[in-house]
């Protein structure tokens, strides 16, 4: 199975999305070479004002004759509402597996940006979900040692404390409100909170922007390099997402995280 580019331009009538469906299929695929590596590219086959729901249905079929299994929306084409008829036909990616491996650079930019190192700074999660609250601070603990969580339901992080605490001896403070001070680094996993530096929340994923020294510029037209577009590279280069890939990937090439949008 492949990966490919999902991208807008317009450049398709309203005479070909509904009645000229061959000939607008003609201009549908094209490639991008990215480091010496065929990247494939797909034109949504549809005009911007009044889309057709039909020829997206037959576009949907022909990504599948294609053998294509997950996908990249470009910038352009994620401002379309019918884009998402891609879902659930499609996998998309989510960037989790580069935001997993990068986390140590992410937080230092936070603290930077804070006026601060990562080790002096105070980390605060918001977050009712103690195995999301666990698996993120055994990631990090070692480069941080204050930290609170704030939570509506403290009872349920009782096993958490005393784990890090007996395991690691990491005291973690459970609180009901959070008040944002100098030298912190709030970041949000669920509820609503908007101090936080960082949403890691499905619903509203921080943006996480990254430079690569123009090593990638031949994809940048389709898509800003962040983590989504990042991990899509890593399945193109190395046919896989893994721990081993996305290592290999941050080893080869310099990549550096520059912002967050949020």
């Amino acid at each position: 199975m492949k990966s490919a580019i999902i991208h807008f331009e317009p450049i398709f009538t309203k005479w070909e999305q509904r009645f000229f469906i061959k000939k607008a299929f003609k201009k549908v695929k094209s490639t991008v070479m990215v480091n010496k590596k065929e990247v494939l590219v797909y034109k949504l086959p549809i005009t911007e004002e009044n889309p057709s729901k039909k020829m997206m249905l037959r576009f949907l079929s022909y990504l599948k004759e294609e053998n294509i299994d997950s996908v990249l929306l470009s910038d352009h084409a994620k401002l379309l509402p019918v884009s998402s008829m891609l879902k659930g036909h499609f996998k998309f990616f989510d960037g989790n597996s580069v935001i997993n491996y990068k986390l140590y650079d992410i937080l230092r930019k936070c603290a930077e940006s804070a006026g601060t190192e990562l080790s002096d700074a105070t980390l605060k999660l918001i977050t009712n979900k103690p195995d999301v609250a666990k698996e993120f601070i055994l990631k990090v603990y070692k480069h941080i040692k204050r930290i609170k969580i704030k939570t509506e339901n403290p009872t349920l992080f009782s096993d958490l404390t005393s784990f890090f605490l007996y395991e690691y001896g990491l005291f973690i403070e459970i609180v009901g409100q959070i008040k944002k001070q100098e030298k912190d680094i709030v970041i949000l996993f669920d509820g609503s909170c908007d101090m936080a530096d960082i949403f890691f929340n499905n619903e509203n994923m921080t943006e996480i922007l990254f430079s690569a020294k123009n090593i990638f510029k031949e994809i940048i037209p389709y898509a800003r390099l962040n983590q989504n577009t990042l991990e899509f590279l890593i399945y193109q280069l190395y046919g896989n997402i893994s721990t081993q890939s996305v290592k290999s990937f941050f080893k080869t090439y310099s990549v550096r995280v520059i912002k967050f949008i949020k």
